[in-house]
């Protein structure tokens, strides 16, 4: 989780911008902790794509904004979920096709041919998926058992220090905008 609040500074600059009417001070620190930390969980998903290759949608589903308020001036981004199954990254075939090697890139620019016993199919319930057979004894037919793979999780993902770097480097210049534009909001007003 990424934690975004007020340190002296910020406060100190709002509470004298906001002198004339000190009640709204903690309306805007709020207001800004919010917009800021949407901001951020624009930008982590964005950074993710950049560096992993699962669907924006899907990580984006992940990511949650924890809300500041008056008595909490504290918001975040919170990355929730389970491992993403392997045929929602770069995967092909995405179609079942006999014969044919699973190719996978999680990281972009990482491709990685699997091995001759994983395989795309689709279940009877629709579900599609990259999976794997399982061999135990020798005296095995090679058909069953069959487990799905995954890749990693959003918050795995989100742990990324380069995604980390960026979020954190680009939250804190937005913060600064969106401070001077509440407070202009608010003087305007």
């Amino acid at each position: 989780m990424l934690k975004i609040d007020f340190d002296e500074k910020n406060m100190k600059f709002m509470e004298e911008m906001l002198k004339e009417s000190p009640k709204k001070v903690p309306q805007a620190m709020v207001s800004v902790l919010n917009r800021v930390a949407q901001y951020g969980k624009t930008t982590t998903a964005t950074q993710i794509t950049k560096i992993y290759t699962p669907m924006r949608q899907d990580v984006s589903k992940s990511l949650g904004v924890i809300k500041a308020n008056e008595g909490n001036l504290e918001a975040g981004i919170d990355a929730r979920g389970r491992r993403i199954p392997l045929i929602y990254f770069k995967t092909t075939p995405q179609i079942p096709q006999p014969r044919t090697p699973v190719t996978t890139e999680v990281k972009a620019g990482a491709k990685h041919t699997l091995t001759k016993l994983c395989f795309t199919a689709k279940m009877k319930s629709g579900h599609r998926g990259v999976f794997r057979r399982r061999t135990k004894a020798s005296n095995y037919d090679g058909r069953l058992p069959i487990e799905q793979l995954y890749g990693p999780s959003v918050p795995q993902m989100f742990e990324n220090e380069k995604v980390l770097e960026v979020v954190e480097e680009r939250v804190g210049k937005n913060f600064e905008s969106k401070m001077i534009e509440e407070v202009i909001k608010v003087v305007e007003k």
